[in-house]
């Protein structure tokens, strides 16, 4: 078992861990439920993101990449151009509807 927040989360008898990301072509997200979350109805969102300083419900998908130091979402300074729209390079092109 993991040391730290998850060990206090999580009993002898929570065997199950699931972990939902929402990768955002701007925004991304996580949540997690173990199974006695699932069996009481609760999902646990992650609000609290490097770099923000207050809850947000979802971080900027967003990388920048400097003398081999990578930022990403709220870490990234509001004057730099970071890497956006990444998501949609993970798309073939011979997927893509001939509208597009």
């Amino acid at each position: 078992m993991a040391s730290g927040y998850l060990e206090s989360e999580f009993g002898e008898d929570d065997d199950i861990l699931v972990i939902g990301i929402d990768f955002g072509t701007t925004y991304s997200s996580v949540a997690w439920a173990s199974q006695a979350d699932f069996e009481s109805q609760h999902i646990n969102l992650i609000t609290s993101w490097p770099g923000s300083g207050r809850e947000e419900g979802k971080a900027p998908t967003e990388l920048y990449y400097e003398d081999g130091k990578i930022s990403w979402g709220f870490e990234i300074d509001s004057d730099i151009d970071p890497i956006k729209w990444f998501k949609l390079l993970l798309l073939k092109e011979e997927d893509l509807s001939p509208e597009l």
